[in-house]
């Protein structure tokens, strides 16, 4: 929540500043921009930007000697991409008979303004965009100054696991705040795109801690938006992250992205697989495309967010065209999210004791999976039973475990053709279940891994001595059933499959089940990126 400090002397100050006599350039008027954090008055020939003296949880304005030092670092960092533009900071100035002006003179500082000259709207990259008067050459301009210069930027010593502990922490924040704008946005596209990103940090976070290694993170711009390029000559790039240097100390690919990302909202999907394609040959950049999707949902997500809650910042009343705006940026997410994995059907069997459901529960908490299990299906299908029955007698004669299997199949098939991922737990001890399994995974473009769960045979039967009544989901098998169905049990070599031994910390038995998703999920081969 911001906090603004002095708001009625910042209502006086901007009545001052939006008088053309307070300025020292003649100017025939003061044009007045607001962004979330600055109020910028434009003259005839001159911008001059204010800080807002607010406080949020990722920037603190709330003192004069803050604001100077912000103004000074954004003077000197986007030095870098413009020549010309940024000239200088100045103060405002409070003269002795109480009289508000810029520049110098007699008079104290009552805040500071960082002084540039004044870039025509005509040049900007979204107005181009929109306008449909971006021209070829303009384009290509573009696309060889902006491979050229993330090319040369010098990389940063970045500690590896860091970088990606770092990036799966905002993963992590972007879902638990969207979570909370489901009725507001789709909650379907909320969770298959934000746990299809989660999925893919757990599985493949060791690409995020390689480019770190590789020497791929560098410090850049942080905001890189069409509307913040001016196709002047040379190339005009204004308005980096000051404020933070962990929002600008990023992948270089990275911050490209969040130009590609803006530019495909904007209708102009061309200029961006240009600039990636120019990107990667300039830099020797051969990254595994998943990366680039990642980034793309990734900044998406954090665009989506943003919206969402400036849409709901209008004091109770829902501003809906900006909440149009995040549903937009949300679609993007879900639709690159898409690109990263097919959906997973990862089947966990083996008999009843041999550590399925504590597994499960560990593997739907790893790797944000939807989870459908036999025992909580025959429950809702038959209701809880009091006691143990005989194998293949009562609710386990072979007609019912096939409804079972038929509701399991069916709710696993809604999820999947929803594109989410999903754990069935199960038994599975007949191959031609398994192979029913594999179909269904197949019909729906996903990938299937069976999970075998083994342990010694005194191992299980201590397990099932231990279960008490409404204990496992309502698990009812006892000794006498698993015994019955490790003779049942068949082998299913055939299918991709990993045996995990239930035995090992769960770490271990995770890890286990990862590496198996790590083979089967094999990188697309280096080239162009796929439109």
């Amino acid at each position: 929540m911001a906090v603004e400090t002095g708001a009625g002397r910042a209502n006086g100050l901007i009545e001052a500043l939006l008088r053309p006599e307070t300025y020292p350039d003649p100017t025939s008027s003061v044009e007045l921009r607001e962004t979330h954090i600055s109020w910028v008055f434009l003259t005839d020939r001159f911008a001059y930007k204010l800080k807002k003296p607010v406080r949020f949880e990722f920037v603190d304005f709330s003192t004069p000697e803050a604001r100077y030092r912000a103004c000074q670092a954004e003077l000197r960092l986007n030095r870098r991409w413009t020549r010309g533009v940024y000239l200088d900071v100045v103060p405002v100035l409070r003269s002795p008979d109480g009289d508000i002006y810029v520049g110098t003179g007699p008079g104290r500082p009552i805040d500071w303004m960082v002084h540039m000259r004044r870039l025509p709207d005509s040049l900007r990259l979204d107005q181009r965009i929109l306008q449909r008067t971006l021209t070829e050459a303009e384009r290509d301009r573009l696309v060889r100054t902006l491979a050229t210069l993330y090319r040369d930027l010098p990389p940063l010593a970045v500690e590896a696991d860091e970088y990606r502990r770092r990036v799966e922490a905002h993963v992590r924040g972007n879902w638990e705040e969207l979570r909370h704008a489901v009725g507001d946005l789709s909650e379907l596209a909320v969770r298959r795109s934000q746990s299809q990103q989660w999925r893919w940090v757990r599985l493949f976070g060791t690409t995020l801690a390689d480019r770190a290694r590789d020497g791929r993170i560098v410090d850049g711009h942080g905001d890189l938006r069409p509307d913040h390029i001016y196709l002047e000559e040379p190339l005009a790039i204004v308005d980096c992250v000051e404020f933070r240097d962990d929002f600008r100390r990023l992948d270089a690919l990275d911050d490209l992205v969040f130009l590609v990302m803006e530019c495909r909202v904007l209708e102009e999907q061309q200029l961006g697989k240009q600039l990636i394609d120019a990107y990667r040959r300039a830099a020797e950049d051969h990254f595994d495309h998943r990366l680039y999707w990642f980034y793309l949902a990734y900044r998406a997500s954090v665009r989506a967010k943003v919206l969402w809650l400036k849409a709901r910042q209008k004091h109770g009343i829902l501003d809906r065209p900006t909440l149009q705006r995040a549903a937009t940026y949300l679609a993007l997410a879900d639709e690159a999210a898409d690109n990263l994995l097919p959906p997973l059907l990862i089947v966990l069997r083996g008999v009843s004791g041999s550590g399925k459901s504590t597994l499960g529960n560990a593997l739907v908490e790893e790797l944000a999976l939807e989870r459908l299990s036999t025992d909580e299906v025959r429950q809702a299908m038959f209701g809880p039973s009091a006691h143990v029955h005989a194998w293949q007698a009562g609710r386990y004669q072979p007609e019912y475990r096939q409804q079972v299997y038929d509701m399991l199949f069916s709710r696993a098939e809604e999820l999947l053709s929803d594109r989410l991922s999903v754990l069935v737990d199960g038994t599975f001890l007949e191959e031609a279940l398994c192979e029913r399994a594999e179909q269904v995974a197949r019909q729906h473009g996903a990938q299937v891994l069976f999970v075998e769960c083994q342990c010694d045979l005194e191992t299980l039967r201590e397990r099932l001595k231990a279960r008490t009544p409404g204990q496992d989901a309502g698990s009812e098998a006892d000794w006498q059933i698993a015994r019955r169905q490790l003779e049942l049990l068949q082998p299913i070599s055939s299918l991709p499959q990993t045996i995990v031994d239930t035995r090992a910390s769960f770490p271990e038995q995770i890890e286990s089940v990862k590496a198996s998703l790590r083979r089967i999920l094999k990188p697309p081969a280096p080239g162009a990126l796929p439109r």
